[in-house]
């Protein structure tokens, strides 16, 4: 096996891990820390998806039009485009299990607060992540981790622009080095 496979392959353990611990430790958790995983939105991005107007569960599409954060509130995305992403079959059951849980138009909301607070949601994933001896993790680190094993599995870099939102390809290139075994797989097309 190569580096890359056996770095994605270890990877992809510690997630699974971390989502189980979620599921165990933390259950009202366990959506939230699924969606993030598998959609590589940031915090403001989950914090401000709406039932009707967001999530697609028929179609397995998200669509991410806002973002929230306490000094703005509710505003456009950070670079101001509207971007649909595809749902993994588990990101798409835990959105159905979060359904079954809220009442409001918000997907994650805070009981107390209305509005959820990203400090209330790291905190909680690092309350999972010590659950399991885990290094700390924050939904930051979700999102790096979609992206690198996107660009693992041979998602192109301009795909996962498109899915994490960056304005430019040079953000999305520091996943790059991820993707290096894949081309020699794809060289053998040309022969």
């Amino acid at each position: 096996m190569g580096e890359a496979v056996l770095e994605d392959a270890a990877a992809q353990i510690g997630e699974l891990a971390f989502m189980a611990a979620a599921a165990e430790h933390e259950p009202d958790w366990h959506p939230f820390v699924v969606i993030a995983a598998r959609t590589g939105l940031r915090i403001g991005e989950l914090v401000a998806l709406r039932w009707h107007e967001d999530v697609d569960l028929e179609r397995r599409r998200v669509t991410v039009q806002r973002s929230y954060s306490k000094k703005h509130g509710f505003q456009s995305t950070k670079n101001d485009k509207i971007r649909e992403l595809p749902l993994t079959w588990d990101a798409t059951e835990a959105l159905r299990v979060q359904r079954s849980r809220v009442d409001g138009d918000l997907v994650f909301e805070d009981p107390e607060l209305g509005v959820l607070r990203g400090s209330k949601a790291n905190d909680a994933l690092e309350r999972i992540a010590e659950s399991i001896g885990m290094r700390r993790i924050t939904n930051h680190s979700l999102r790096h981790s979609f992206a690198s094993h996107a660009v693992m599995k041979g998602i192109s870099i301009r795909q996962v622009q498109e899915w994490m939102g960056h304005g430019s390809v040079v953000v999305t290139m520091r996943y790059a080095h991820l993707a290096r075994s894949h081309g020699d797989e794809l060289i053998q097309r040309l022969s």
